[in-house]
């Protein structure tokens, strides 16, 4: 009998409690003022449906909860989950990516898409300069569309308009001032239209081995970030990541010497020949090793300290991480001279095949490394792959500088 009672009392207390959450005070469903207005400009509340192609857990979760307050009129129709009709022209086009394979990239086409143009313009010009060996050009043009960007930026921050596709157009917009300087710089450009088949089967036949080794080369980057999160799961990745990103520092001095001797190489080839070329080779490696010394003395020292004070303490203790990860990246800059070097040569196909071996190294010792050492293991894989292209490369080029 006092099991019976006991069921009979439950089943009131859970009719009550249902009778309670159907009988809310009205201001709680209610929407937020102006839902109405979004409900009468967008579709309706039951014309919209949710098609989610590659994402998965809080994104896709996240998205899940964005359509029903959409639906029910409780949040704007401008935001996470978006209901306009902009954003109908982007899904047309985001579908097409899609269609082309390109699923997880859609929607990072269609915002660099319009903005790719003027940002590979801008290049073009600081190209040009570099080409000249005009660096306080380089400098002052870098600058003036460095401080119109920024404004840009921050007219948008102070208007609350700061989002990923507006700032793409804000850089875009700030390399429009490439249009001018080649407006203003046009008598030293000169378009010769009867040169362009000649120039695009040279341009080819070189071009297509530099591809390949590029693609070679991001390959075995990406192999090894995929195969330790494969082999040793998201820790080591992340260690692998601050520890990366802190030897990243260096990569200013580094673009910048690559921005001054890739020109530099090649003008002392076409002015003075190969023994000059061979001496500019050997004056880049040096000034490399000098930087990449101090560099790296800088992260024994201190590399664990500074992991720490930018990622917070649950990195300790990953001292040696830092120092592996370091030797295989500043290895990797220590190869920019001498591949320069071929390249001023038209010697495509000897660095695609360079490539080609550092990721043979990379998918079998880097692997085996990857998985014994863990994140470290990728520091000394690519310490090795780069050790073994320098040498080559090396040696091909004092080959030929002797012989001619």
């Amino acid at each position: 009998g006092s099991a019976a009672g006991a069921r009979r009392r439950r089943s009131r207390e859970r009719g009550v409690a249902r009778k309670s959450e159907t009988q809310e005070p009205a201001a709680r469903r209610a929407p937020k003022p102006g839902a109405e207005r979004h409900d009468a400009a967008g579709p309706g509340p039951g014309a919209l449906g949710l098609w989610i192609v590659g994402a998965r857990g809080a994104v896709a979760t996240c998205v899940a909860y964005g359509l029903a307050g959409l639906r029910l009129g409780l949040i704007e129709p401008v935001g996470l989950v978006t209901a306009s009709a902009p954003a109908g022209a982007f899904l047309v086009s985001g579908v097409a990516a899609a269609v082309a394979g390109l699923q997880p990239y859609a929607t990072l086409f269609l915002v660099l898409t319009p903005a790719v143009v003027l940002l590979l313009l801008r290049e073009h010009v600081r190209r040009l300069c570099l080409a000249w060996l005009e660096v306080r050009e380089v400098l002052a043009f870098d600058s003036v569309v460095a401080i119109a960007q920024l404004l840009g930026l921050f007219a948008l921050a102070q208007a609350d308009r700061l989002s990923a596709a507006s700032a793409y157009a804000v850089m875009a917009a700030a390399s429009s001032i490439a249009v001018a300087w080649l407006a203003v710089r046009r008598r030293r450009i000169r378009f010769d239209a009867t040169r362009w088949r000649d120039d695009l089967a040279k341009n080819w036949q070189f071009g297509k081995w530099l591809c390949g080794g590029a693609l070679a080369v991001l390959l075995g980057h990406m192999y090894y970030r995929w195969g330790l999160l494969s082999l040793r799961g998201i820790g080591d990745v992340a260690m692998l990541a601050s520890a990366r990103y802190v030897v990243l520092f260096a990569n200013p001095i580094m673009l910048g010497l690559a921005n001054y001797f890739a020109p530099a190489t090649a003008t002392d080839f076409a002015q003075d020949g190969l023994a000059a070329l061979y001496r500019s080779v050997k004056q880049g490696q040096r000034i490399l090793i000098a930087f990449s010394i101090g560099f790296f003395a800088v992260v024994v020292l201190w590399g664990e300290q500074i992991v720490v004070a930018i990622y917070g303490t649950q990195y300790a203790g990953n001292h040696h991480v830092a120092i592996a990860i370091a030797l295989g990246l500043l290895s990797e800059a220590l190869l920019m001279p001498v591949e320069l070097g071929h390249l001023s040569l038209g010697r495509g196909r000897f660095l695609c095949a360079t490539a080609a071996v550092r990721l043979a190294i990379t998918l079998t010792i880097g692997t085996a490394l990857m998985a014994g050492l863990g994140a470290a293991g990728v520091g000394y894989g690519l310490l090795i792959g780069n050790a073994v292209a320098i040498v080559w490369q090396w040696a091909a080029l004092r080959r030929i500088a002797r012989h001619g």
